[in-house]
Parts: structure tokens; C-alpha cells; sequence
């Protein structure tokens, strides 16, 4: 009743008789007969309280409201399917390298984005319904349990292997009484539910930091229909990488690639993507390649690269990102989150995921950011989410990319890989019979699809953050008719959450390309073994025909900081001694000092053993002459020191030795 009358009342038809005949059909309406003649007085009051409760019960609107590009909403990826390939050229495809981003997940880390947060947007729960099932492995070949658990079960043979050897002899006896052959395995849920109050998790529920959410699901099923749309119940077979949507019917295993990092919103989002490509009859065990997380590259890590962060230090003290920075509509927002959101300074780097991850879960926002209506409105939310990811991103496509280059060039390796052994056979079944992949998967995040991208050149990315699920792909195609355009007779198609962008590529039209453009493109930073130097210091000079930069070497600094070395020795050795270290200095002080220092007459042994050094000063004595004058007693003051006998000596042009 209530939604009926609310949708009536919305579309400006007559309400009230609307919501009688609501009330009239009503099942009430069994034991009231008379209820909906009673109220119509009250129609446009009890219409109003309606209203007003539905505004409560929804918390920000009325109506279902507008969400940004950014949360993927299922109509959003309704317009994300893979388009008919288009053009003049006829082929046939041979391969689909999709990356993704995973779904809509929690917060990546603790936020403080604006006063009473954790009240309004933290605090409330956040239940998290998709959890991860766990299954023990199958126990290794070369486990030292093999002679005596070869007939225990998957689920048995972990619990043994974790509670010793007399545990195993006992539980294969119970194995083999009451189920000798179980061919089931346990499953195990987790669930981050286990800290009771006071005690909590990072957010209230049962979810933790960056984990999967119940949107994120059928984002990724959406996915996995497109691609089963795409590439296997496509109309038009030559479009086709496989015959079956049944997973077990693929032409051989190494025909599909999946490849994540080792986070649980990247590890889930392709699991459930396979999921709604595929369908499964029975248990299967596909592989799933990842690394260490704090070793990968699927995103830019500095931690492997260090180099990255002087490419990013570099495009942050640029002119360009100083304009920016400074500019009227920066200096507007930055006022707004600190003086009227009290956002800590430190804090406004997370606005975007901040905003985000609140509207696209429906919690509420602050009453200043509450104006979104499209994504390319004026609102303060857009503003303020825009001004977040532009600084966030600038180094991507700053100075020719070449951060963006540098952080993604081992994954560039990853894709070119099996990209390139397409381009050595010439239909499928030549696939098959080199266990090529048919089709990689890289579930990962925004900020590898982003960079990816600004690597492609400046045309190819508009500067946009990446949403939810978004999906890039790169096919590869064989000509079945030679053309002149695609002198390699190979061809490329670059999409990206439905669109086509090949043609954005430089020295590409149309829907495909020759895939050696491509491979030229991307070859020359495409590598495992980067020059991460972190030591390289650059130098931004503007000259009349443009801007410069001059890189100090490392070779150039090691032999500048010899040399200071060497120079700081000898001022050491001078000051602290009163001589230089060189054996011939006295005859060039004696050449070229004369005038500014007057004569230098070392003593005689003899002279030395009978006049100490009263003063202490000096290992040489220095007759200081005043022009003008010839007075033998002033040029007869002079101070004296006795030298140690160890101390080394050279010899005069006469022969004799004198000490310096």
C-alpha cells in the first residue's frame, strides 16, 4: 500500500483515488470492507506522513536516487557488454586478455572523513554476507605420512598432519571403520565475527578492511555473463573461444589463465566472475596464480621499484601540479573539508573512497556533500571526489607517462606473454596444440587498470577513476583475408567496460589494429628487469625550445664524492700537522707562495734539536718579511718544532735531507 501510493503520488496521478483502490484490494480490506472510504478524507495527510517516513526509513531520499559511474549499479553494467566487432576486415579470434577491478567493497583502510563519521557512516554495521569458503589441500606426494595415510581422506589427512603421528595411526583406524570411501571434502566459512563488544573490528559487523561486499556480487556475475555472452554463446562464431559453457569441456587446462594478487575482495571478485561464465557439474580445481602481496605488481609498488617514488615526487613539484594546487576551486574545496567537515589535514587524500564507499552503500553523508545528481554536475560531491582523484593520478600521465610506464612494465610482460605466442599459429586448433591460452584473467584493482591505461598513451585514458568491476580487455585476432593494413596479418582489439578504444591508439583506426603496433608500443617498457634506481636526481630546466631535464649519473656523483673526499683529507691532514702530505710541496709553496706567504727556510737538525718550538705551531718555519725593510733580527724570528724521528723526510735539491 505504502509503495503503491508513494509511486502514485510521485507521478503527479490522483492519488487519493489510486490509494482507495489500493486499500480496497488490500487483504485488510476483508475485515474492514469500509477502511478505504474512512480514510480518503485523511488521503493528503496520510500521504504526507507516508512521505516523510519513507525519507526516515531511506535515510537521504525519497525516490531511488542517482549513484556516480563509480558504484556500478546493475543498470551501469547493463551498458558495460562487450560490443559486435564492426568493420570491413574478416577474422577470427584466437584470444581474450581481461583485466578487472573487483567489486564494491568496504573501505580500504580506517578513514576519518568527516566529523561523525563513525556515527553516521563507519559506525553503522556493515554486514558482510559474501565470506570466503576454505578447503584443505590434497595432501603433497612427498609428505613423510604418505606409507601410512594413503586411505584417509582430504579433510582427515590435514587434521592428521596437524596433530602428529600417533593422532594419524588412530584416526585412519576410525576412517576406515566409518567412512572407507568418502570422496567429499570439508569446506570451511570465515567469518570476522569473533570479538565480542567492547571489543571490535575495524567497522561495526561482521567485514573487514577492503573485503568484498553483497553489491560486489553480482557486479562480477554481470562480468562473467558478458564475457559468456562475448566470447562463447556469441552469434557469431568466429567470435567464439570456446564450444561449451561447461567448464569441464574447455579444449585443454592451460586453455584459461587466472591470475590475482593476494587480496580477498581481488581473489573473489574473479572466482565469482568464472563462476557466471561457467557452469560446473562437479568439483573442479582450477589454478589460481598469485604472489606475496607486498612483492606484487599487479598495482605501482614502490616497495619493489623505488624509483617510482622520485617519478612521483617529480610530477608533484612540476609546475603544472603546483597550478593546480593552488588554484581557486582547490583552495574552495580544501576550505570546505577542513573548516565546515572538520576533515584532518592528512585525511584529505581518502575523500574519494570516503565518498564512495557511503553512497554506494546508501549510508549518509554530510548535508554539504548531499547534491549529487549525475557525474557531471557542479555538486560539492563531485568536486570534492574529483579534486581527490585528479591529485591521486597526476603522476600517471605526467612527463609522457613514464611513472605509469616504470610501475606497470612487468605486467605489460604478463599480458604480451601469451598475446604474442598467438601470433605463431593460425587457428585454434594451433592454440590447442601449443597449450596457448584462450583467455587470461587479471583480477586486481583501479589502480592497475588506470595506469595500464595511461601507459597507452595520452588519448587512450580520459583521467577518470576507475569504477566497480570495471573490465579492460585485449583481444587478439588472426585475418582470415590478407589486407594491407595489417601487414603482420594479426590484429588487436582494446575495450574497456564496453567501448572501444583502439582507435585511440596512435597510428590506429577502426575497430581493429595491426597487433604489431601494439607490441611496438608497449615492448620498450614492457620488462621484468627495470631500472629501479632510486639515487637518479633530475634537474627541470626550461629552454626556448622546450623543457630539458638533465640526469645526474650515478658514475658522475661516486666520482664527485671522491674527489670532495680526497680534497677534505688533504685540509684535515693540513690543519691538524701544519704540512701538507706531499713530499715536493715545499718547493711549490716555495714558487708560488713566496709573495703572499714570504719565504719558507725549514731549520736544521741541529737547529732544531737546540731551539724548541716554544709556540707549538707549525711543522715548518715561516720568516715573515715586511717590505721595504732588511732587518736581519726580524727575519732571524722564527719558531721551531722537533720532529719525531718516524716522521717521513725528503730529500733537497742538494741531497741532503731536510724535513718539510
Amino acid at each position: 500500500v505504502i509503495r503503491q501510493a508513494i509511486t502514485n503520488h510521485m507521478e503527479n496521478a490522483k492519488p487519493c483515488p489510486a490509494m482507495a483502490r489500493t486499500l480496497k484490494m488490500a487483504p485488510i480490506s476483508r475485515f474492514y470492507p469500509r477502511l478505504h472510504s474512512h480514510l480518503i478524507p485523511y488521503c493528503h495527510w496520510l500521504l504526507f506522513l507516508l512521505l516523510n517516513l519513507s525519507i526516515l526509513k531511506s535515510g537521504n531520499s525519497l525516490i531511488k536516487k542517482s549513484y556516480p559511474q563509480y558504484c556500478s549499479t546493475p543498470e551501469q553494467m547493463e551498458t558495460r557488454k562487450i560490443p559486435p566487432l564492426s568493420g570491413y576486415i574478416s577474422t577470427k579470434l584466437l584470444q581474450a586478455n581481461v583485466i578487472i577491478r573487483h567489486g564494491a567493497r568496504t573501505p580500504f583502510e580506517r578513514h576519518v572523513c568527516w566529523e561523525d563519521y563513525d556515527t553516521l557512516s563507519r559506525g553503522v554495521d556493515w554486514d558482510c554476507n559474501i565470506t570466503a569458503l576454505m578447503a584443505p589441500g590434497q595432501q603433497p606426494a612427498s609428505s613423510k605420512y604418505d606409507d601410512d595415510a594413503t586411505d584417509i581422506s582430504i579433510n582427515q589427512s590435514l587434521a592428521t598432519i596437524q596433530k602428529g603421528h600417533n593422532f594419524e595411526v588412530e584416526e585412519k583406524q576410525r576412517s576406515a571403520q566409518t567412512s572407507p570411501a568418502r570422496s567429499s571434502m570439508w569446506l570451511f566459512e570465515k567469518k570476522y565475527d569473533a570479538l565480542k563488544y567492547p571489543l571490535t573490528n575495524e567497522f561495526v559487523g561482521n567485514c573487514h578492511l577492503g573485503q568484498l561486499i553483497d553489491e560486489g556480487y553480482p557486479q562480477q556475475i554481470s562480468n562473467g555473463q558478458n564475457l559468456r555472452a562475448a566470447y562463447i554463446e556469441n552469434e557469431n562464431p568466429d567470435m567464439n573461444l570456446f564450444d561449451s559453457i561447461e567448464y569441464e569441456e574447455r579444449p585443454h587446462d592451460s586453455s584459461t589463465y587466472f591470475r590475482a594478487d593476494d587480496d580477498q575482495r581481488t581473489l573473489m571478485s574473479g572466482q565469482i566472475l568464472i563462476q557466471g561464465m561457467w557452469n560446473v557439474n562437479a568439483d573442479e580445481i582450477m589454478t589460481l596464480h598469485t604472489a606475496d602481496r607486498g612483492k606484487d605488481i599487479l598495482t605501482p609498488n614502490h616497495a619493489v621499484c623505488p624509483k617510482l617514488s622520485n617519478l612521483e615526487e617529480e610530477a608533484y613539484s612540476s609546475p603544472e601540479y603546483k597550478a593546480f594546487n593552488s588554484s581557486e576551486n582547490r583552495n574552495e574545496i580544501r576550505h570546505i573539508l577542513y573548516n565546515e567537515l572538520k576533515v584532518p589535514v592528512d585525511e584529505d587524500d581518502s575523500m574519494l573512497d570516503c565518498l564512495m564507499t557511503t553512497i554506494c552503500t546508501d549510508r549518509i553523508l554530510p548535508d554539504i556533500l548531499d547534491d549529487f545528481s549525475d557525474d557531471n554536475d557542479n555538486s560539492i560531491f563531485n568536486r570534492a571526489g574529483d579534486f581527490d582523484a585528479h591529485s591521486y593520478t597526476f603522476p600517471y600521465m605526467y612527463n609522457e607517462s613514464r611513472y605509469a610506464r616504470l610501475a606497470m612494465g612487468p605486467m605489460w610482460v604478463e599480458i604480451l606473454d601469451p598475446l604474442k605466442q598467438t601470433m605463431s599459429v593460425e587457428d585454434l586448433d594451433g592454440m590447442t596444440e601449443k597449450q596457448i591460452p584462450r583467455l587470461t584473467l587479471f583480477s586486481a584493482h583501479d589502480t592497475t587498470i588506470m595506469p595500464l591505461l595511461a601507459s597507452l598513451g595520452r588519448q587512450v585514458w580520459d583521467g577518470k577513476w576507475t569504477p566497480y568491476a570495471s573490465m579492460l580487455v585485449v583481444e587478439s585476432h588472426i585475418l582470415t583475408t590478407p589486407h594491407n593494413d595489417f601487414p603482420s596479418n594479426y590484429a588487436f582489439r582494446l575495450l574497456y567496460n564496453g567501448q572501444v578504444l583502439t582507435s585511440k591508439i596512435e597510428n590506429c583506426s577502426g575497430d581493429l589494429c595491426d597487433l604489431k603496433v601494439l607490441l611496438d608500443l608497449i615492448e620498450p617498457f614492457a620488462r621484468l628487469n627495470r631500472d629501479c634506481d632510486s639515487i637518479e636526481s633530475s634537474i627541470m630546466t626550461n629552454t626556448s625550445s622546450g623543457q630539458s631535464v638533465a640526469a645526474v649519473s650515478l658514475p658522475v656523483m661516486l666520482v664527485y664524492t671522491f674527489l670532495c673526499c680526497i680534497l677534505s683529507s688533504v685540509v684535515t691532514f693540513f690543519f691538524t700537522t701544519g704540512r701538507l702530505p706531499l713530499c715536493n710541496i715545499r718547493k711549490l709553496l716555495k714558487k708560488h707562495g713566496k709573495a703572499a706567504y714570504g719565504t719558507f727556510s725549514p731549520p736544521s737538525l741541529s737547529a732544531q734539536a737546540e731551539s724548541p718550538n716554544p709556540s707549538g705551531i707549525g711543522g715548518f718555519q715561516i720568516e715573515s718579511v715586511k717590505r721595504g725593510q732588511n732587518d736581519e733580527t726580524k727575519l732571524q724570528e722564527s719558531t721551531h718544532e722537533t720532529l719525531p724521528s718516524s716522521r717521513p723526510d725528503c730529500a733537497n735539491e742538494h741531497g741532503s735531507r731536510e724535513v718539510l
